[in-house]
């Protein structure tokens, strides 16, 4: 799947909320008034768009109406604190993240955000904890707040199989 299946997926199913493509840096928009919710993505990026997907699944309702759900982005250079923190903070995301890449038949890679050789030993222990968080993903995806990334996965796979036959 390319991110512009993706978005027509994802539009198709949420009617609250709209996947937007092209954006330099990805955000979130929480609704205002009648107006949906926009989750923007980085260019045209597949992993982006299922990246934020992921943010949007995992945030709760109060954070669904706040900018960014209320996220305080700390950008590179980070101090090895402040990675953990990011890598603590992603945790989630990303382990929800590579499922639906799975899904979509696209190829997962952490996002480390900041390339700090120092970080090479936190990076990998990352990569190992995203793949063994997939269980516990897996358990949340069946729990009522796992409702709108259910959807979403069943859609993709039913998109695929189609694909695929």
């Amino acid at each position: 799947m390319n991110h512009d299946s993706i978005r027509y997926l994802f539009n198709a199913l949420f009617d609250c909320t709209e996947l937007v493509a092209g954006a330099h840096e990805p955000y979130y928009v929480a609704s205002a008034g009648a107006e949906r919710a926009r989750i923007h993505y980085r260019e045209d990026f597949a992993q982006s768009a299922l990246h934020e997907i992921a943010h949007w699944s995992l945030a709760d309702h109060h954070q669904r109406r706040l900018p960014d759900y209320g996220y305080a982005y700390v950008p590179p250079p980070r101090s090895a604190l402040e990675q953990q923190v990011f890598f603590a903070a992603e945790l989630p995301v990303q382990a929800l993240e590579r499922v639906m890449a799975q899904a979509a038949g696209i190829e997962f890679r952490v996002s480390v955000d900041d390339f700090n050789p120092e970080f090479a030993a936190m990076t990998e222990q990352f990569e190992q904890a995203v793949c063994e968080h997939e269980s516990a993903t897996l358990v949340w995806l069946h729990a009522e707040r796992g409702e709108r990334a259910r959807r979403f996965l069943q859609a993709l796979n039913e998109v695929n199989e189609r694909w695929t036959q």
